[in-house]
């Protein structure tokens, strides 16, 4: 119905966000940007204001600059911390994709601090890789190890098995680089049982739930 322009006034910002990627997905530009004008329109407040126009940054290319206002101009907004803290870690991406790898881990510690006192954990991990990620581009890896091993701590304690797998298994490459070829040996090995167990567990819940439903939920 959305693709025939129908029941878009359903819709409020928050649902007509998450719709966006689903449309370029399914490259229909044009219900993206009707998309896109619906969410700014019916936006009930200055957060969900300011996430249309992250949405909008994001989709016409905006620059950095332009990005580094909308972190500034989240802050100083009451509840605005959640926003302010993605478009940081989006900054973040965008000046390490140039290569300017001081200012993405200022952008990027800036986002790790706001999560950390929103304490959003799904964030703080996304963070915490990313400074990782960070570290190991400056060959640093000793301090790629240290937001390393806190990411794995905070995945045990969240139970998130797949995070494990992929966390232990970047902290192995920078065991190996340093040389510690154990370790890495270690954490592969417990990256490997993680992506087992994860496959385990998705073929019985597939197993009870049907194969409809099993493909349907792999595709989200």
């Amino acid at each position: 119905m959305l693709t025939e322009g129908g029941a878009m006034d359903d819709i409020n910002t928050p649902l007509a966000l998450r719709l966006i990627p689903l449309a370029l997905e399914l490259e229909d530009e044009p219900l993206a940007e009707r998309l896109l004008t619906h969410a700014k329109s019916n936006a009930t407040d200055e957060i969900e204001s300011g996430w249309a126009e992250f949405e909008h940054l994001k989709l016409t290319c905006a620059s950095i600059d332009a990005l580094s206002e909308l972190t500034a101009q989240s802050e100083l907004l009451e509840g605005g911390g959640p926003l302010a803290a993605a478009v940081a870690h989006h900054v973040a991406l965008l000046h390490m994709a140039e290569e300017a790898y001081e200012e993405a881990q200022m952008f990027a510690s800036r986002s790790l601090r706001i999560r950390e006192k929103v304490k959003d954990n799904n964030g703080i991990v996304y963070g915490l890789a990313l400074l990782e990620a960070l570290a190991k581009k400056q060959h640093n890896h000793e301090t790629a190890l240290v937001h390393g091993s806190r990411r794995i701590e905070l995945l045990m304690d969240m139970r998130d098995e797949e995070g494990q797998m992929e966390a232990m298994a970047d902290m192995g490459h920078s065991q190996a680089t340093l040389g510690q070829f154990d370790a890495a040996k270690d954490l592969y090995t417990q990256s490997l049982d993680h992506a087992f167990a994860t496959e385990l567990a998705h073929d019985i819940r597939c197993h009870s739930i049907g194969p409809v439903s099993c493909l349907a939920e792999s595709r989200q």
